[in-house]
């Protein structure tokens, strides 16, 4: 069996060779997790970048769409405010609740005789072209206790409103036309209205 020495090694390139395989060994040993990391932190790195600019824009979306929403939401309570104060000043109008008023202090606020009374149906009859044109599904006159001297549904006329839609009542005697939060009507609905039982109003 051939015996090689340190010098044959040297002669022939073999420590070198062995040296230079060991090296490279031990490049791989830490030059690969090394490279791994770095992908990872790359691919890390890309993926937050990604996602902070795809949540920057999907907030700047959210917040446009909003405004807009908001825009438009008071866009439509103005026009209804606005609807409901023409409507309610017309000479016309005024003069037929004027009646209906004095109707109901003169017979202490009976049902009865409210829902006889001619100026209920003359304002029904005013109203109702005026009414369908802005989307309205009725009207009332309302004293300050809540109590309705004449509606659009006869059979609600002497019934009162709830404590808690009196606040709009209060602005609409100062005369500031308002539009209250949407609630559900604490009697039945006429059914010519087209509006269900139960439905916010």
């Amino acid at each position: 069996m051939p015996i090689l020495s340190t010098k044959n090694l040297r002669r022939k390139g073999g420590l070198s060779t062995v040296s230079t395989r060991l090296s490279a060994m031990g490049f791989r040993s830490w030059f690969i997790p090394v490279l791994a990391i770095a992908i990872a932190a790359v691919g890390w790195w890309t993926r937050s970048v990604i996602e902070t600019t795809l949540k920057g824009r999907i907030e700047q979306n959210l917040v446009t769409i909003l405004d807009t929403d908001v825009a438009a939401l008071e866009f439509w309570l103005e026009s209804r405010r606005d609807a409901a104060a023409v409507l309610a000043d017309r000479t016309v109008a005024r003069g037929l609740a004027a009646e209906v008023v004095a109707a109901a202090q003169s017979s202490g606020g009976d049902p009865e005789l409210l829902r006889a009374l001619p100026a209920r149906l003359q304002l029904l009859e005013f109203l109702s072209l005026p009414m369908e044109r802005h989307g309205f599904v009725g009207f009332g006159i309302v004293d300050r206790n809540g109590m309705l001297l004449a509606t659009t549904d006869v059979q609600t006329v002497g019934l009162r409103l709830e404590a808690e839609h009196l606040p709009i009542i209060e602005a609409a005697f100062r005369g500031e036309p308002g539009v209250s939060r949407p609630f559900r009507a604490s009697f039945d609905v006429d059914e010519n209205a087209g509006v269900q039982p139960g439905t916010a109003l």
